[in-house]
C-alpha cells in the first residue's frame, strides 16, 4: 500500500492535484512504501578475470539478504560460486541448476536470480568457461529486516496485528497464511535511479499456472497508467511466501501479468519458482452470501513489509461502497482492520477462512483536510468473474 495514498491514487485514476491538510490522516510525504535497494552492476567474469568481490549497499538498515541477477551461457560446462567475505560458499551454480531464466538481451545467454545470499560483501568466482564465454553480474536487490512503520491507518495508538505463525493462532489461520506472500518490486534505471516497494497478495490458483492476486496500483509509481505492470516491473518482481523469520526460501518470480484490471484495482501475476519446491496452496473463495455490515473479518498481510501478520478483532463497517474510480460500481466494502503500507493486495477473510475481499485502500483524504477513516476492499465476486475469464481457465477453489 502506498504511503501517500492520495497522491499515488490520484495519479493512477486520473484525478488532478495532490491532497492537502493531511494531518488528520497522518499521511507520510513519501509516495510509496519503499523497501530495500536495487542497483545495477557492470561486472564481467571470464577466463581472464575469473572473480569479483564487491560490497552490497543498503542505506540505514541491516541487510537480511541479497539476490544477484546473473547472466550466464545457456550452453557449456561451467561453475559459478558465490561466497561471503569469509570465503563461505553461499551458492554454487552450473548450467543445469537454473530453475527459471529471464529473457536476456545477450544472445546465447540466460539471466536468472540467485538464491538468498545472507551477506553484505559478495565474492563471485567462475571456472570452466570457454574462451568466448562470459558471466555477467547485472543487478542486485538488497533486502532489510523490515521497514519503518508510521502506523497511519490503525485504530488506536498501536497496530492490532500479530505474527501469523505465532502460538496466538490455530492451524486454520496458519493454513490461510501459507497462501499469502510479500511482493517486492522496483522500477527505474541506472540513470534515473531505482525505486523499490512492497505489497501483499495471495495465490489464487496453481493449475494450470501458478497465479498470484494483488493490486493494480502495486505495479508502478505515480506515472502513466499504461506503465503499471510493465514487462520491466514484472521482470523485477519477486514474491516471497516465507518472509517470516525462516531459513528456507520460498520465492517466486513474475513471468507474466495476465490481468491488469484498473477498475477493480486488480492485477494477477503468473509466477515461476526461483528454487525447487511445492507451491503454496491457493486461497479459498466464498461467494454464497452477501457481505454484511458488522461481519467479523481478518486480514493477512505484510504491513510495512514486516513479517506476515494477521489483523484481528475487526469488522465490515460498510458493506457497499463506491469503487476507487468513483464510477458507481459499488464494488468495494469498508472495514476497520489495521493496515499499513505494504498491506495493499492482501486477502480479507471471513471467520470460516474464506476470502471475501481484496484490500486496497487505507485511510485517505476525500477532500482537503477531510480524512475518511476507513479501509476499503474490493468485494470478491467481481474479482472471481475476472479470474474465470483468464485463458487457460484457472482452477479455483470457490465455495
Amino acid at each position: 500500500m502506498f504511503v501517500k495514498i492520495c497522491v499515488v491514487i490520484a495519479a493512477v485514476i486520473g484525478l488532478v492535484g495532490e491532497c492537502y491538510g493531511a494531518e488528520l490522516c497522518a499521511v507520510e510525504k513519501l509516495p510509496l512504501t519503499t523497501f530495500g535497494e536495487h542497483a545495477t552492476l557492470s561486472y564481467t567474469l571470464n577466463g581472464t578475470s575469473p572473480e569479483k568481490t564487491f560490497p552490497v549497499k543498503l542505506t540505514g538498515a541491516e541487510i537480511r539478504y541479497t539476490r544477484l541477477l546473473i547472466s550466464a551461457p545457456s550452453q557449456g560446462s561451467y561453475d559459478i560460486e558465490i561466497r561471503d567475505f569469509t570465503g563461505k560458499v553461499l551458492q554454487s551454480i552450473g548450467p543445469n541448476s537454473v530453475v527459471h531464466s529471464q529473457s536476456n538481451p545477450t544472445p546465447g545467454a540466460v539471466a536468472f536470480w540467485s538464491n538468498r545470499l545472507p551477506a553484505a560483501i559478495l565474492k563471485v568466482e567462475v571456472a570452466g568457461l570457454s574462451a568466448n564465454q562470459d558471466v555477467k553480474l547485472l543487478e542486485y536487490e538488497a533486502m532489510p529486516a523490515g521497514a519503518k512503520a508510521p502506523f497511519y491507518s490503525v485504530k488506536g495508538n498501536e497496530p492490532y496485528w500479530f505474527d501469523a505463525y505465532s502460538s496466538s493462532f490455530d492451524d486454520a489461520i496458519k493454513a490461510e497464511a501459507d497462501s499469502v506472500g510479500m511482493l517486492v518490486t522496483s522500477e527505474g534505471s541506472s540513470y534515473s535511479g531505482f525505486r523499490n516497494w512492497c505489497c501483499s497478495g495471495s495465490i489464487v490458483s496453481t493449475k494450470p499456472r501458478l497465479l498470484f492476486m494483488t493490486n493494480f496500483h502495486c505495479g508502478g509509481t505515480a506515472g502513466a497508467v499504461e506503465d503499471y505492470w510493465s514487462d520491466d516491473v514484472c521482470h523485477h518482481t519477486i514474491v516471497d511466501f516465507s518472509w517470516d523469520g525462516d531459513t528456507v526460501g520460498r520465492e517466486y518470480q513474475c513471468v507474466n501479468v495476465p490481468v491488469k484490471e484498473k477498475s477493480l484495482d486488480l492485477a494477477v501475476l503468473e509466477l515461476a519458482p526461483l528454487v525447487p519446491g511445492t507451491p503454496p496452496p491457493p486461497a479459498v473463495f466464498f461467494t454464497a452470501a452477501e457481505i454484511r455490515d458488522g461481519q467479523n473479518i481478518h486480514v493477512i498481510h505484510h504491513p510495512q513489509c514486516l513479517q506476515k501478520q494477521v489483523s484481528v478483532a475487526c469488522t465490515v463497517t460498510k458493506s457497499k461502497a463506491d469503487d476507487w474510480l468513483n464510477a458507481g460500481l459499488m464494488s468495494d466494502f469498508e472495514h476497520d482492520c489495521n493496515t499499513e503500507g505494504g498491506s495493499s493486495g492482501a486477502p480479507v477473510f471471513d471467520d470460516d477462512g474464506e476470502v471475501i475481499g481484496l484490500h486496497h485502500l487505507p485511510y485517505h483524504e476525500t477532500s482537503p483536510g477531510l480524512c475518511q477513516r476507513a479501509n476499503a476492499a474490493v468485494s470478491i465476486n467481481p474479482v472471481i468473474s475476472v479470474l474465470k475469464s483468464i485463458s487457460p481457465t484457472p482452477v479455483l477453489d470457490v465455495r
